[in-house]
């Protein structure tokens, strides 16, 4: 008879109190909190035996021993379920877990509303049907740059998008341009940046996310007169916060319970999960 105890653990915090809430309501989950210094002895047993990992998605809050790659993995054999903090998923390696025939999800639109902004939209995901229904027209990356007198980058960190933006790309944009990026740090290039404002390829930047948070006082970028810095909470307002922390936990329940969740980041390891789940709990999820 299979083990009907669910293991989920996390490492410092959830999104918000009302995660812990309501995962408190299924007494068949045990929900298990690691601290960035946590003893070796104390979090393998932990890990070995976890079905399911909340993670933070800002990686100057995590222990670098806590991201998820191939060897984190490794340890943890019982593992079905990478679910980030909010939409980000930077300390998280997909084609490692989707190798492992790991789950992972992320928590996207869940601060939406905390943060604005319409554009004409370079999409691979999104087809200009898509786009269109959501007020906007589908355009190529370079086209974009061209046309656009605001620039806003807001995809996540993976293997496509890091240094999608570079010397050649701020080169494409028009003198009055801005380059706005609430995304990732790693997706434009730092140096090409500072360059272009230099050059006066561009009129000016506006940066919510560096490749160190926080940046140095001394950053090149901070400089300029022409640039505007933020420290990546842009997002984060009480409400933001209590909406992902209620999206995390409400996925991460009916992902247990045995249903497909709604925000899979690494879509095409269903099969391998699903039978990895089956394994683990007896029955198979659904979808």
């Amino acid at each position: 008879m299979k083990d009907n105890v669910k293991r989920v653990f996390y490492v410092r915090y959830v999104a918000h109190p009302c995660y812990l809430d309501i995962i408190a309501q299924r007494p068949e989950i045990r929900l298990d909190k690691l601290e960035n210094e946590t003893a070796e002895e104390v979090t393998r047993p932990i890990m070995a035996a976890a079905h399911a990992y909340q993670i933070g998605s800002a990686r100057d809050e995590l222990n670098p021993r806590f991201y998820v790659q191939r060897d984190l993995l490794a340890r943890m054999p019982n593992l079905l379920i990478v679910s980030t903090n909010g939409a980000g998923f930077d300390t998280v390696n997909v084609k490692d877990c989707t190798d492992a025939g790991v789950l992972v999800v992320n928590q996207t639109g869940g601060n939406a509303e905390a943060v604005a902004m319409q554009v004409i939209a370079c999409d691979p995901y999104l087809n200009e049907q898509t786009i269109a229904a959501r007020g906007a027209v589908k355009v190529t990356l370079d086209e974009l740059l061209r046309r656009a007198d605001f620039v806003s980058i807001n995809c996540p960190l993976d293997e496509g998008t890091r240094g999608m933006i570079g010397a050649r790309e701020f080169a494409l944009m028009q003198p009055h341009a801005y380059f706005i990026t609430t995304a990732r740090g790693f997706i434009h290039d730092e140096g090409a940046l500072a360059e272009a404002l230099r050059a006066k390829q561009i009129a000016g930047a506006g940066l919510d996310v560096w490749d160190k948070e926080p940046p140095a006082a001394e950053h090149p970028l901070l400089q300029f007169d022409n640039v505007i810095a933020s420290p990546h909470t842009a997002g984060m307002t009480r409400e933001a916060r209590a909406n992902m922390g209620r999206i995390a936990a409400e996925q991460l329940v009916m992902t247990l319970d045995g249903k497909r969740p709604p925000r899979i980041v690494n879509p095409q390891v269903w099969p391998a999960y699903a039978e990895r789940f089956e394994q683990a709990f007896g029955f198979r999820p659904q979808g």
